[in-house]
């Protein structure tokens, strides 16, 4: 028996083009990505095209049928387009977030932004190319209060003890200001700068309740403290093995108690305000640790964020330490990511933790869930995570979105 390709590759080919919407659809609906958008654009014409072959070959009345259903469907590509993704709203099927809606910041190349906790409503955002600005309490327009020519800006650290001396991390060595973003400074005074006058300063932490007590740490050149608020600096760096510190920050309760996070040697615990260090549970020693968090109703649960590891935490002040669960839906696992910013904790429901990546966007876990969500957001370098007016901003290279929750996306 031989086939009559004259009538099977427009059969076949009807077939697939009415196959390939359906699949592009369910595609869509399953992750909520472009991509699957960009193919239900791209699948819906060779389905209209399919209109004069059926009409060649059929009655008027059925080719009319055939026709109007192959529109409707059509129709209902673009609706469910339109539903799903609101062209600035992407909603995700899982019980974590369930919309980013893209928003905009008057200025772009964002490095960090900080909420000033003393002052509500007060924000202060960073630029890679060395502005600072500011958005008063009670108005929604940002005003400019540090221009930096040749200055990198790499974060921003507010003293929440009064709220008015702000820190700057820059290529340059130390920034503040003493007068709530008025009137900026370098104040690098004992620090070890470069013969052509940089200074590559990673992380800044202040201990709580005495703001005179400020420690940064210096890319190879480790970590050192300030006991005047930042006025002068000396180096605290016995027992330090690792000079790559990239994050340091103090224990929420134990006042004394500082972790650093190192680029090779995982993490270092002074018990002594910087005096002296030691290396932590021998089972992170080689990791490449990003940055601390402590969990807001248990400052003896700490998390790390790493390259390449993942998210790890400990239940015992930083004695042991395990994985967080690795198990991720929709892309690669994050334990294969190199994390940019987080872990930061939910203020309304802790348990939900954000950390931002290098290269797929953002990962959202809910710890009872044991599971991590990605969601790439058409981003790909998550620089800054920050929680506004109970809103979760995401800041990336390619603009900003807030998540919420919205019972319209169940």
């Amino acid at each position: 028996m031989t086939t009559n390709n004259s009538s099977f590759l427009p059969k076949t080919t009807a077939v697939a083009s009415a196959i390939i919407p359906i699949l592009s659809i369910s595609w869509f609906i399953n992750e909520r990505s472009w991509e699957a958008a960009i193919a239900i654009c791209c699948s819906v014409p060779p389905l209209i095209a399919q209109i004069p072959a059926i009409r060649s070959r059929l009655s008027n009345q059925k080719a009319d049928t055939i026709i109007a259903s192959i529109l409707l469907s059509s129709a209902c590509c673009v609706i469910l387009l339109f539903l799903f993704s609101g062209f600035s709203r992407v909603c995700y099927p899982n019980s974590v977030v369930q919309d980013a809606i893209k928003t905009e910041l008057p200025f772009e190349g964002i490095s960090d932004l900080v909420v000033n906790t003393r002052v509500a409503g007060e924000y202060f955002a960073s630029t890679l190319t060395g502005d600072i600005y500011r958005k008063p309490r009670n108005s929604d327009n940002w005003e400019q209060v540090y221009n930096g020519e040749n200055v990198i800006i790499g974060s921003l650290r507010i003293d929440e003890g009064n709220g008015s001396t702000i820190y700057a991390l820059t290529d340059k060595g130390i920034l503040r200001s003493t007068e709530a973003g008025s009137n900026w400074h370098f104040t690098n005074n004992g620090l070890p700068m470069e013969t052509d006058g940089s200074l590559d300063t990673r992380s800044l932490t202040i201990r709580p309740n005495e703001n005179r007590e400020v420690l940064v740490s210096i890319w190879g050149k480790g970590i050192y403290k300030s006991s005047d608020g930042g006025s002068s600096w000396s180096a605290v760096n016995n027992g330090l093995t690792d000079l790559t510190v990239q994050t340091i920050a103090f224990h929420p309760l134990q006042k004394d108690l500082l972790f650093a996070g190192t680029s090779r040697n995982g993490i270092f615990i002074s018990e002594d305000l910087g005096a002296t260090w030691f290396q932590t549970n021998s089972t992170i020693n080689n990791i490449n640790v990003i940055s601390i968090a402590f969990h807001p109703r248990s400052a003896n649960l700490i998390y790390i964020g790493t390259i390449g590891t993942g998210v790890l935490y400990s239940n015992d002040s930083g004695k042991s330490w395990d994985k967080f669960p690795q198990r991720s839906e929709n892309y690669e696992r994050l334990s294969d990511q190199r994390i940019r910013s987080g872990p930061i904790f939910d203020q309304i429901n802790p348990d939900i933790i954000y950390v931002g990546t290098y290269s797929r966007g953002l990962y959202v876990a809910n710890a009872k869930e044991n599971i991590w969500y990605n969601f790439p957001l058409s981003i790909a370098v998550v620089r800054v995570i920050r929680q506004l007016d109970n809103k979760v901003l995401v800041i990336s290279e390619y603009g900003s979105f807030f998540l919420e929750r919205s019972s319209n996306c169940q």
